[in-house]
């Protein structure tokens, strides 16, 4: 199905040391025969002291088995910086979709019902879309986490907190895609 796609669909993953969660998500044969790309940007937040359990050069093996595996080395980045990376790459290969899901998360396509479901919503204003995605261990939920190009949002630090959500993504303007 791969070559058939009428879109070009990224995923864009931020990553590290969860082997068995990215294993999880590349595995699925049918997300991965669907997706054109899977952006794992990899590494450490900024701060963090987290000790790598797994073998650092899995993820370059990894590759070996899933070419469609880009890989980004972001070390000692903060979340926004690696959040942000994904969209850059999605906009620079020209995908029309991103999927964001994390390594603790996965998704299950149906190719039909998905193909329609972009179809559908290609004409519309809006920038991002719930999506069914399941995380390990917890819960199932749909929310913002479909994103139609052009890809330039971005997340953007809250002046209050020092976090953001994953869904807090705004245009150059200020306005919030996400409403």
């Amino acid at each position: 199905m791969t070559s058939e796609n009428i879109f070009k669909v990224g995923v864009g993953i931020n990553y590290f040391d969860d082997t068995q969660g990215l294993i999880k998500i590349l595995t699925n044969d049918t997300v991965y025969d669907y997706v054109t790309k899977f952006y794992v940007i990899d590494g450490l937040y900024a701060g963090r002291k987290d000790k790598q359990q797994s073998d650092p050069n899995y993820l370059k093996d990894l590759q070996n088995i899933y070419p469609k595996m880009h890989i980004v080395n972001m070390n000692n980045k903060t979340q926004i910086q690696k959040r942000n990376k994904y969209w850059e790459l999605a906009k620079k290969d020209k995908m029309d979709y991103m999927i964001v899901c994390d390594s603790d998360e996965y998704i299950d396509i149906n190719p039909n019902v998905f193909d329609s479901s972009l179809r559908t919503i290609q004409d519309r204003p809006e920038k991002c879309y719930p999506i069914k995605q399941h995380m390990v261990g917890i819960t199932t939920m749909s929310r913002p986490r479909l994103f139609k190009a052009p890809f330039t949002f971005r997340h953007l630090q809250s002046e209050k907190e020092n976090t953001i959500s994953h869904g807090s993504l705004y245009e150059k303007d200020g306005t919030e895609i996400i409403n």
